[in-house]
């Protein structure tokens, strides 16, 4: 087994251990600045190799072990020395937390994707139904094309014999006034022939009437039988 996962074991087991057992005795070492750090209070007796083998130190890196915990001579450790143990799990734990906020970033930046997949798709289905609708109203004038085609030419076809109907009418119209005015002239001149025979009836009338009165003022002729 390599070294550093050897250390992380025998950190796992002291884990469960200090975990199991808290109520039965004082913990044996606590997690410090911000569980980078392992706080172990030795128990009376213990010595440093002991307490770096429990912690699943080396042999060779038991002086390492001792300058991180300040001790310059291991045969002069006093009684409930707190060594300072790195905490093997702790970059592990910085990129476990690291990897937790990527993680986390993306799934905000997956989560506003799909929300903004969410709104495209309700638009795509708006614009599907908005066409789907002018596609049946396009499909419903198609099948009503022909007979409004038919309507189209029937108008048609009326509005022509309409037009042949009003053209006959002001050609008759036409030659009813021409006829209307000729015998407006005819009348005009039987009006002046009249107006003429009434007048020449009337001068005669008038010679007629002075001779009359002519002929009462002259004295009676005698007529003898000679004559």
């Amino acid at each position: 087994m390599p070294h550093r996962d050897h250390k992380v074991v025998a950190f796992a087991v002291l884990l469960l251990a200090a975990t199991v057992s808290p109520a039965l005795s004082a913990p044996l070492f606590e997690l410090a600045d911000d569980g980078r750090t392992f706080l172990y209070r030795a128990r009376p007796g213990e010595p440093p190799a002991a307490v770096a083998q429990s912690f699943g130190v080396p042999e060779d890196g038991l002086p390492a072990f001792l300058a991180a915990s300040g001790i310059r001579d291991a045969t002069r450790v006093p009684l409930g020395f707190e060594y300072r143990i790195p905490n093997p799990l702790g970059p592990r734990l910085e990129a476990l937390a690291g990897e937790i906020e990527r993680l986390d970033h993306a799934l905000t930046a997956r989560t506003a994707r799909v929300t903004e997949l969410e709104r495209t798709l309700e638009e795509v289905r708006a614009q599907a139904a908005f066409t789907e609708a002018k596609e049946r109203r396009l499909a419903a004038l198609e099948t009503r094309w022909p007979v409004a085609v038919t309507a189209l030419v029937v108008a048609l076809l009326a509005l022509a014999g309409a037009l042949w109907v009003a053209r006959l009418s002001v050609h008759r119209l036409t030659g009813v006034e021409h006829r209307a005015q000729a015998l407006a002239h005819e009348l005009e001149e039987r009006r002046r022939a009249d107006l003429a025979e009434r007048q020449e009836a009337g001068r005669q009338i008038m010679e007629l009437g002075n001779r009359l009165r002519q002929l009462e003022h002259q004295p009676p002729r005698l007529v003898t039988a000679g004559s």
